[in-house]
């Protein structure tokens, strides 16, 4: 079964998977974990391997403070389902480079930028102290939620 077949026979609701993000973050889940468990099993991926693919993503890319988590997990999510199925598969990779595109265009238009360090102004994501004040400020809910909106809002214009 293809990725593509999965979804489509899915029931489940893409506003269900933002409530479920959400509470992912709520739940100590990292904001890239948390957006990638939520959409995984409505688009064909165990829930373990996504957040096992995307664990490295939180803090900007590793707490460097580059690419949002969020971010970089929603393009995760929309590579898995939109990309190309075979290393000649051209309209498959345009397709998720135009989605991509798209979601940090939108993701920025919400917040001026993509970038965690300037997202994330209550602590430096790169030490544990910052990681601990950044998600006591409740700011991940408010990335982790945008997120998912934002891909949520991609799958149904793409007809995913």
């Amino acid at each position: 079964m293809t990725s593509q077949s999965s979804f489509k026979e899915n029931t489940i609701d893409l506003t269900e998977c933002i409530e479920q993000a959400v509470a992912f973050g709520q739940a100590g889940y990292t904001c890239a974990e948390s957006v990638a468990s939520a959409f995984a099993p409505v688009l064909g991926m165990a829930t373990q391997d996504a957040r096992r693919v995307v664990s490295g993503l939180a803090g900007g890319m590793g707490g460097h403070g580059a690419t949002c988590g969020t971010v970089t997990a929603a393009i995760c999510m929309l590579g898995w389902y939109f990309g190309p199925k075979t290393q000649e598969d051209v309209l498959g990779r345009q397709k998720v480079l135009g989605l991509t595109g798209e979601f940090m265009a939108r993701y920025a238009e919400r917040y001026g930028t993509t970038t965690c360090r300037e997202l994330c102004t209550a602590g430096d994501p790169g030490t544990p102290e910052g990681g601990q004040a950044i998600r006591a400020s409740g700011m991940p809910l408010k990335f982790i939620r945008s997120a998912a909106e934002i891909l949520a809002e991609l799958l149904r214009e793409n007809k995913a």
